[in-house]
Parts: C-alpha cells; structure tokens; sequence
C-alpha cells in the first residue's frame, strides 16, 4: 500500500376499454369501485405521515425560536493620519486672477478633520446557558470579533433588545461566547438543547434558524448533504474542518444561529456558504456542535481558550479512515498519524507516524477530529494514557499533554526535524520510467523537503492512464512517502 501526501395515463386506458364492450365497463367499472376504498385509505395514510411530519416542524419552531437571537455588532475603525483630507486653493499665474490668489491666501492650507470609519454588521446566536438573570450566547467569532458595540434582539421585537457583553471569542474554531441580563430569569424554554454531532448522519433532516439579510428570524429545512468538508479561504483568511454541509437555506446574517435536528437539538452552528451570488445556491455549513462544545467552559470561565496539545497530523483524505485503509492497518476505527511534530508530547511519547490512535484516557476515537476534540479538551500537564495500533499490535503509551505553542514555534520545530535522517542528496532531475503500477517518479527538491515539511521520498511526475496507480486515484504531484510500510526517501529506496 501506498502512502501519499497530496498537496393520468389510467384515465385514459378506462375509457378505450368501456368503448369496446360494455360488459367490460360494467366489471371494470365494478373494479374500480372496489379500489376507490383502498386508494382513499392510503391517501389519508399519506395525509396523516405528512401531518405529523408538519407538526414536528411545528414544534421545532416553538421550542426553538425562542432560544434564537439576532444579533448587531458595531465596530469603529479610527482614522489614520493618512485619511487626513487636506485642501488647497490654487490658482493660474495670470494677473486676472491676482485679487483672488491674494484672497483666497489665508485659506491656502486647511485640515478638515476625517471621521472614524463606521461598520455595522449583523447576525444570529442562541442561548446556551443561563444563570439567574444571565444569559450565555453562542455565535460566530467573525459577527462580533472587534465589535465596540453589540446589541441582541429576541425575534422581530424591537422592545425586546438588550445590550450584549463579549465573553470570550476563539478565532481557530470561530466560536465566541456573549452574554446578556435580562429583567427577570432567564425562562428554561429560551435555552437551546445541544445535540452530538458525532452521530450526524447524511441524509438527515437539518432546520436552520436565524436572522437572514436581517429580515427577521426565519426557518429553513432541509438534509445533512455531507459532513466533514473542508471550507476554504473564507473571507479570504478562514479555513474550516469537519463541518456539516446542508441544502437548508443559509443566507448573510445566518451565521452564528442553530442548525437542530428533527428532535430540536442543536446539531451545528450555521456559519458559511458557497455561492456565486453571495446568497444561498444550497451549499451552505455548519460548525460542528461538538467542537463548540470543546470549548464552551473555557470561553466562558476565562474568556480564551488554551488548548491541550499532542503533536500528530494526518492528511485531510485520511481523518477518517477508509474501509480499505482500516483492513491495512488491522482496526476498525481510529486516527492515523501522518506526521509526528518533532519534540512535541507523540514524539516524547514514542509515537510514530502510521499509528493509529484508537483510544484517549477513557474516550474511544473513531477518527482524527475525536482524536482533536479530546486532546482539546485536555489540560496541559495532564498524564494521558493512549491506545494504539502498531504493526496490526494493540499497544499503550503515557502521553503528557502540553500547551499548543505558537505557530512560529511550532514551524521552528519542524524546520529542525527536517533533517533528522539524513538523506543522500541525488539530482531531482532524475526520474524513473513507468514502472509496473504505471508511474514515473524523481527525487524531492530541497526546497520541496523544506515546503513540505518532510526529510524525503518521490514526486510521482506521470501516471499511465491504464496503469493500477491511476485506478486507485494516484495523480501526478503526489509524494509517496512509504510502500508497503517501508520508508521511501528517494529513487533508490522507491
């Protein structure tokens, strides 16, 4: 196996029968009779599925709603010396305009003050906790983030708005925590019920809830599309895992509000869609509920998040394993380790890379974002024990969970792992013949090594049309960095 790194037709039939023969209108017609109960009880079946389909609708609706908030944020950008507007009079030199130049000469130069940059924005969130007359509000970090201002509306009552206070806000998840007071107790009916994401399943109605193109609250229905997506470059900074794909529509100004299920349970948090248009085409995601939850506690008691950490990667195509994969590597489930991050807690550990992690302290992972979600979640300094798979062997290992570094950090330690096993340098220009699976390959650059952030192996630089590699989905640009377990680091080895 290859391990890759991939950067009213009856109506009319009635009638030509009565016409031939009227014994046959008369039984056939005695038939029909005979059907119309049938048919008429299988319609009131229908009615009665799609009734009862209509009120489950209805309830989400009204025990929903009333959880669900609108939500406007207001951010002041102050100007910079650089907006300053400065205005001069000048005039021709031409004696016809000499008494004006003389003029106009006290007001050569003035400054006229710019005015800070005013941005309002708008959308949605829903309580997901009370305390007395405190209420916590789960939204998007991207509505409020850097917001001076945030007010909240429940429904379409202008009376009933409150002014909102920043908890907290994570960028990495885009989560963000605020919170309100009310008059009197926060009311147990205007606090959403939070589902389990992990057990979202394609196909499943999904009811999305919030304030569109600040009409007002609305509700939308429609299935889970898909889950796991990868959404990128949102906003043109924003990457997302994991998220849920519905056909419900979500529009500007949705985000931030509830995705439930069919039993009202709040299943993800509506955030993006993928438009042409900018409005809803029915493509539009969901941040996993499980990952707010992740995080919840942490926003609300600190205001930030600080995050258990391990040191693994794996490829987006492997996060969950495939059925063919789980067969190779002699499990049922698990996360796959693609990449051990050089002195973090796996490395320390004794993890390696193609082992799969099948289970975290006490908590069973099925794939890598359960693998996320409980590391998250865990402490830094905390003594974890971890199941895995080696070599189809069931095996423990003593993790001790450290603080994420920071991102310069964490790329200051892998630039220095690079290098750990040294590899005979060897002219990238070499590149092999198609070989019996139908691929050419060459040697990695050092510059490719070092993008990359591996010590080696081969760029697949063609794939034969009928060869096996390209049944199985190898493209050209694929790096293989092992074959049938056995570490590929350049042609040699390959």
């Amino acid at each position: 196996m290859l391990r890759l790194l991939r950067t009213t037709e009856g109506r009319i039939v009635l009638l030509a029968l009565a016409l031939g023969s009227l014994a046959l209108g008369i039984s056939i017609r005695n038939s029909v009779e005979r059907q119309q109960p049938a048919v008429a009880a299988q319609s009131a079946v229908d009615r009665s599925a799609l009734s009862q389909m209509e009120r489950a609708f209805e309830s989400i609706a009204e025990e929903v709603e009333p959880a669900v908030v609108s939500i406007q944020a207001t951010r002041v950008e102050q100007p910079s010396e650089s907006r300053s507007r400065r205005f001069f009079f000048r005039f021709p030199d031409d004696e016809f305009f000499a008494p004006f130049r003389d003029f106009f000469r006290r007001f050569e130069q003035f400054e006229m003050e710019p005015e800070p940059f005013v941005d309002r924005s708008s959308g949605s969130g829903f309580i997901v906790r009370a305390e007395g007359k405190t209420a916590y509000i789960l939204t998007n970090e991207h509505v409020v983030g850097g917001a001076s201002k945030v007010k909240v509306r429940f429904g379409d009552d202008e009376k009933n708005e409150f002014p909102a206070t920043i908890v907290g806000t994570d960028a990495k998840t885009d989560i963000a925590v605020l919170k309100i007071t009310l008059d009197q107790p926060v009311p147990p009916n205007r606090v959403a019920k939070l589902g389990d994401s992990s057990t979202v399943r394609v196909g499943q109605w999904a009811i999305a809830i919030g304030n569109p193109l600040g009409v007002g609250q609305t509700l939308t229905v429609g299935v889970v599309s898909a889950k796991n997506r990868e959404v990128n470059g949102v906003q043109g900074i924003r990457s997302y895992r994991d998220m849920i794909q519905t056909d419900a529509s979500i529009n500007p100004g949705n985000s931030g509000g509830p995705l439930v299920d069919i039993q009202g349970r709040v299943i993800g948090i509506n955030t993006a869609i993928a438009s042409p248009i900018g409005v809803s085409v029915g493509i539009g995601f969901a941040i996993p509920i499980n990952t707010a939850k992740a995080v919840l506690d942490s926003l609300i008691k600190t205001g930030t998040v600080t995050r258990g950490w391990l040191g693994v990667e794996t490829a987006s195509s492997n996060r969950e394993l495939s059925p063919e994969l789980a067969e190779y590597y002699g499990v049922k489930a698990g996360a796959l380790v693609d990449r051990v991050t050089p002195g973090g807690p796996a490395d320390k550990a004794g993890i390696q890379a193609e082992d799969v992690i099948i289970q975290w302290g006490d908590k069973p992972i099925r794939n890598f974002s359960d693998l996320e979600d409980a590391v998250t979640s865990t402490p830094p300094g905390e003594k974890v024990q971890v199941k895995l798979v080696r070599n189809k062997k069931e095996m423990t290992v003593t993790v001790v969970t450290e603080k994420r570094p920071s991102e310069e950090e964490l790329q200051r330690r892998i630039r220095e792992g690079r290098y750990r096993e040294e590899v005979q340098p060897e002219r990238p220009s070499e590149t092999t013949r198609p070989d019996v699976l139908g691929l050419s390959v060459r040697n990695l650059t050092a510059e490719e090594k070092e993008r990359f952030g591996i010590p080696g192996g081969v760029v697949v630089t063609r794939v034969s049309p009928d060869g096996r590699a390209a049944d199985a989905g190898i493209t050209a640009g694929d790096i293989i960095l092992k074959v049938n377990g056995r570490v590929i680091q350049n042609i040699s080895d390959y």
